[in-house]
């Protein structure tokens, strides 16, 4: 049994760890305690389908077994969400075993990419050494760069492909953001203060975390592509304290104008 304690750092973040599969037929079961927040437990296969989850409410453990895996690269999401909080001094502690039918020593656990590692797997008294985790380069990254006019407040910005092409937006248009699954977006704000909404209303979007509003540079949370489905959605920037209406389905607020719009488009088909 591997054991792993790591903290989410970003508001809304998620991390993310891979499971090798090499055995039909192989036994997995995912334990997640001593939760600081409201932290949700999902599995995904390889093709970025959903293959089970855990909810519990609150800080109660999040628990998955599956007892007939097929071979293939299986990861493990916990994920927090903007508007439940999340504590980066805090730990959680993550039990993962993963026994094959031929052998009931638990195989390695290893992380995705993610731009500090995660702390070296600490064994179980009893049993066979954790492999250490071990992280993996080149994650493939969108970065949207803004900043506001100081006479107007109008927004205008950059983004930035996965192949490092740039592209320019401004006040008043819808720029299409095309991510795949396993992207994380990433937030370059010039000023310090302003008003942003990612919109996804309340469907289950492939972008995460989403449906949120951000302030300052402190509160923007780093995005990522969790899955394959094609759900995105609006992201609306416009200056400080432009914010409207509470949105029907959560506490978040409508952006007003002046504004520009992102809209992010995963898995494009």
């Amino acid at each position: 049994m591997a054991l792993v304690h790591d903290a989410i750092s970003t508001r809304g973040g998620t991390n993310v760890y891979a499971i090798p599969v090499a055995q039909p037929g192989s036994q997995l079961s995912i334990w997640l305690e001593d939760l600081p927040a409201d932290y949700d437990l999902h599995l995904v296969d390889e093709n970025g389908d959903i293959v089970d989850r855990s909810t519990e409410d609150g800080s109660l453990p999040e628990i998955l077994e599956q007892l007939d895996l097929a071979p293939g690269t299986y990861f493990i999401l916990v994920k927090s969400y903007a508007v439940l909080g999340f504590d980066p001094e805090r730990n959680y502690s993550l039990y993962v075993e993963l026994v094959a039918p031929s052998s009931p020593v638990a195989e390695e656990i290893a992380e995705l990419p993610t731009e500090a590692p995660l702390p070296t797997a600490t064994p179980l008294p009893t049993a066979t050494p954790t492999p250490s985790a071990t992280p993996t380069p080149n994650i493939p990254t969108v970065t949207i760069s803004f900043s506001l006019d100081p006479s107007t407040g109008w927004p205008s910005g950059t983004v930035r492909d996965q192949t490092g092409q740039v592209r320019t937006f401004g006040t008043g248009n819808t720029t299409t953001v095309n991510v795949r699954f396993g992207d994380r977006i990433v937030f370059d704000a010039v000023p310090d203060r302003f008003s942003l909404l990612f919109d996804c209303g309340p469907s289950n979007p492939s972008v995460q975390p989403c449906n949120f509003n951000a302030s300052s540079k402190g509160e923007l949370p780093e995005l990522r592509v969790t899955n394959r489905d094609p759900i995105g959605g609006f992201i609306t920037i416009s200056g400080p304290n432009h914010y409207g209406a509470t949105r029907p389905d959560n506490p978040s607020r409508y952006v007003t104008d002046p504004l520009t719009t992102l809209f992010i488009n995963p898995n494009p088909r």
